[in-house]
């Protein structure tokens, strides 16, 4: 993902109008940490943030990347840092190898103090 990419997903998908402002914050720290590792950030292709129907305050996030080595994955894991148990999946894609991470977030496993929330 370019710059711009990351920065139009984080204005118009990530916003705390949408997600609510604790998956808002998570989201855009996560976003943070990938730009710390910027060939993690070169292999990402996508992310989907998966809004549920039955609970306002539940998404789904989706990241797909580029297959990446087996090595890396660790760190990948440890940049995303999810609060919740993260699913890893290879697969092709238009003739092209993926790597795939997915977990859920809601506001019980966003726990997060003032400081943390505060921008």
């Amino acid at each position: 993902m370019t710059e711009k990419h990351v920065a139009q997903f984080l204005i118009e998908d990530a916003s705390e109008n949408r997600l609510g402002k604790r998956a808002s914050v998570f989201v855009n720290r996560m976003m943070l940490r990938f730009f710390s590792a910027p060939p993690v950030l070169v292999n990402l292709t996508g992310i989907n943030l998966l809004l549920h129907g039955d609970d306002p305050n539940a998404l789904t996030v989706e990241l797909e990347f580029h297959r990446l080595p087996d090595e890396v994955l660790p760190d990948v894991i440890k940049l995303i840092s999810a609060p919740a148990e993260i699913t890893q999946l290879k697969y092709v894609s238009g003739g092209s190898a993926r790597t795939g991470f997915t977990f859920e977030l809601s506001e019980e496993v966003l726990s997060a103090d003032e400081y943390e929330l505060a921008t």
